[in-house]
């Protein structure tokens, strides 16, 4: 069985509090732009902490469910 190497061994970064992270590294974890993040942020699907910072759980978590949220619209719109 072959061994796989992670594309980038490096932790991400994370600013004071623990768990939490700026607005570009939740962007690039997402790989997604800064500006998207906002914008998931504004309509409610990513929490934030304070003024560009994220809890790295709440950006996943957010992202995960506006992706199941986008498949199951676009499985109803299908169907119909």
């Amino acid at each position: 069985m072959a061994r796989t190497e992670p594309v980038s061994a490096q932790p991400l970064p994370t600013s004071e509090g623990a768990g939490t992270i700026t607005i570009e590294v939740a962007a690039k974890l997402l790989m997604v732009t800064p500006e998207w993040v906002r914008r998931l942020t504004k309509d409610g699907w990513i929490a934030k902490t304070e003024r560009g910072r994220y809890r790295v759980v709440d950006v996943v978590q957010g992202y995960i469910r506006f992706l199941k949220d986008e498949a199951r619209r676009a499985t109803k719109t299908a169907s119909h």
